[in-house]
Formats: structure tokens, C-alpha cells, sequence
């Protein structure tokens, strides 16, 4: 059987909240830098858009984690598909 990129022992909050803060790091970052280093204004802003929609993606997702968290949803996490993982 195939191996799942998302792995089965971990909630989907945390997975969407990682996947959107390392797409705004590794790929936005450098088209930032790059923008900024070659004074490219319309980069700057596909830069920015970015930049604030991988945040408004990981930031409600970081809260459910937290939450979860707290409550103690994940305490006692099984191993699934992801279609079945909790949130």
C-alpha cells in the first residue's frame, strides 16, 4: 500500500496549520526577497497576497489546534486515514 503524505497520527488542524506557515515561508519568503532585492512592485504584491492569505489560512487553523489542545482532543490520538482524522 502507498505511503500518505499526511500523516495518520496527527490531527488535520495541525496538519493544514503546518502546511500553510511552510508554504509562506519556503515559497513566498523568496518571492518577497526577491521583489524587494529587484524592486518588482506587481511581485511585491502577489508577495503580499501571499503572505496574508497563508496567514489567514493558518491562523483559524492554529486556534482549533490550540483549543483542541487545551481540551485535551488529542490526548488519546489514533491512527487513521486522514478522511477519518478529527480536526
Amino acid at each position: 500500500m502507498k505511503e500518505s503524505f499526511f500523516p495518520i497520527d496527527k490531527p488535520k488542524s495541525f496538519v493544514v496549520f503546518l502546511c500553510a506557515v511552510l508554504f509562506c515561508l519556503l515559497v513566498i519568503g523568496p518571492i518577497l526577497g526577491l521583489a524587494i532585492a529587484l524592486k518588482i512592485d506587481w511581485l511585491l504584491n502577489v508577495g503580499r497576497f501571499g503572505f496574508f492569505a497563508c496567514w489567514a489560512v493558518a491562523f483559524p487553523f492554529g486556534i482549533v489546534l490550540t483549543v483542541g489542545i487545551c481540551a485535551g482532543k488529542y490526548r488519546n490520538i489514533e491512527h487513521k486515514k486522514w478522511k477519518d482524522q478529527v480536526w
